[in-house]
């Protein structure tokens, strides 16, 4: 049945499900349509895509060349699409593929009863084929490992030459790069921790980094902060201006720090950073703005403040959390570029003594702990405790622990956490906070 419908429903995809349409428009186009009707439905409503609106039956059929398309594609509105998308798509590209391949066979037949010679056959026949093997995407499925090598070489030769070159984004700390060596593309990033542990700064200040000091292209996500709320945290961690004396409205009064801000807000204003402070969205949602981003100007990271706001499909949390968990995961490998994700730890680690944290205190859904290639789990231990050592002068010294790293070692990176400006500093004292930092308790056994 997929074989038979496919066009049909990918169409009903679009006009049901318009906030996936960036992402279809993305990865077909009108020549994969084996039906000329389907064809010319999918050329309009890209059309109309493009000028922000959505598709719908209506407004496609008015475009269309068929005059009595609407009853048609309205039709399509009552077809049951699944929920399995990716399916359809290569259900699509897969039926088209097919017709276009017994085209060029038949009219290869066609030509044999003309009389041509056999090389000028044979040489149409081969160019046809070679045409609809062109139209083939070079990574769809097993290739033999000699294949990968040369690139692969060729990486290691780039890695020799750049001495000290992240493989991934900076995170904008010197230590946690060395741990991570980036923030790599098709990555999810899980960024977890208690209240007030400071993981929305964390992520917002990698954000930050990213698009105000490296030019890149930054999509985030804040389902919990307003517009303006965020703003005065990236002009505090900015400028080093003090967040209550932007929220006050002081720092009016002080020609030197207004300066200072005046000069941030320009930065902000002509980088790549975008924010969606929709409130609880949808994997949809959140799919359909990344694609609609780098449509537009590229992108290069895409932070989700937090993945426990957002509005799951299933019956009960635990199934929403794994879907959504399951999507962003799939979302990185489809944008190919890192994707930050916001957790909340559970409340166990509240009545422990050693309050750091581990990755079972991931709340809701082992899904998380599952699919993400780093989680990063910022702690204050003076935040817990007053006599706490982790202190650097009078500011508190924060441990970023990296407890799951695929392609890397887990450690911690020890930063300074200046609350009052809503940043962490790369921490130059040069204590071995390790030695503070441990635990009174015998430590743990390996997970």
């Amino acid at each position: 049945m997929m074989g038979q419908n496919a066009e049909q429903l990918l169409l009903a995809w679009l006009f049901l499900k318009p906030a996936r349409a960036d992402e279809i428009f993305s990865a077909l186009s009108a020549k994969h349509f084996a039906t000329a009707i389907h064809a010319d439905a999918f050329d309009k409503a890209r059309q109309i895509n493009g000028k922000g609106q959505s598709p719908d039956p209506f407004s496609v059929s008015q475009a269309m060349t068929a005059t009595d398309s609407f009853n048609y594609l309205l039709s399509l509105c009552r077809l049951s699409i699944g929920n399995n998308l990716d399916a359809v798509i290569d259900a699509v590209k897969e039926q088209g593929a097919r017709s276009r391949l017994k085209v060029a066979l038949e009219s290869a037949m066609l030509d044999i009863g003309t009389g041509k010679p056999y090389q000028e056959l044979y040489q149409d026949a081969r160019k046809a084929l070679e045409a609809l093997d062109a139209e083939q995407p070079s990574d769809d499925g097993a290739r033999p490992m000699s294949e990968y090598l040369p690139d692969y070489v060729k990486e290691l030769q780039r890695r020799s030459g750049d001495t000290g070159q992240l493989m991934g984004l900076s995170t904008g700390f010197r230590d946690l790069d060395k741990i991570l060596n980036g923030l790599k593309p098709g990555n999810m990033i899980v960024v977890a921790g208690r209240p007030s542990m400071g993981k929305s700064t964390f992520a917002l200040n990698v954000a930050a980094h990213n698009a105000l000091n490296c030019g890149k292209s930054v999509v985030v996500f804040s389902m919990e902060m307003f517009a303006g709320d965020i703003t005065d945290k990236l002009v505090s961690a900015d400028t080093g201006v003090f967040l209550s004396k932007l929220q006050s409205g002081d720092v009016v009064e002080d020609e030197r720090d207004m300066d200072r801000v005046s000069r941030s807000i320009l930065r902000i204003k002509e980088s790549r950073l975008w924010l969606d402070t929709r409130g609880a969205l949808t994997l949809d949602q959140v799919r359909s703005a990344c694609f609609r981003a780098k449509a537009r100007q590229g992108l290069d990271l895409v932070v989700v403040d937090y993945i426990g706001i957002m509005r799951g499909e299933g019956s009960g949390r635990y199934e929403q959390i794994t879907e959504l968990s399951n999507g962003l995961q799939r979302l990185s490998r489809d944008l190919g570029c890192p994707v930050m994700v916001l957790s909340q730890l559970s409340r166990n680690v509240e009545s422990r003594t050693d309050k750091r944290p581990v990755m079972s205190d991931l709340r809701e859904s082992g899904a998380i702990e599952q699919d993400a290639d780093v989680i990063l789990f910022p702690f204050r231990d003076a935040h817990y405790n007053e006599s706490s050592m982790m202190r650097c002068g009078d500011a508190e010294v924060a441990e970023v622990i990296v407890a799951k790293n695929k392609m890397g070692k887990r450690e911690s990176a020890f930063l300074i956490w200046q609350g009052g400006m809503s940043r962490f500093c790369d921490d130059n004292s040069g204590v071995d906070w390790r030695q503070a930092g441990e635990p009174a308790k015998p430590k743990r056994g390996m997970m």
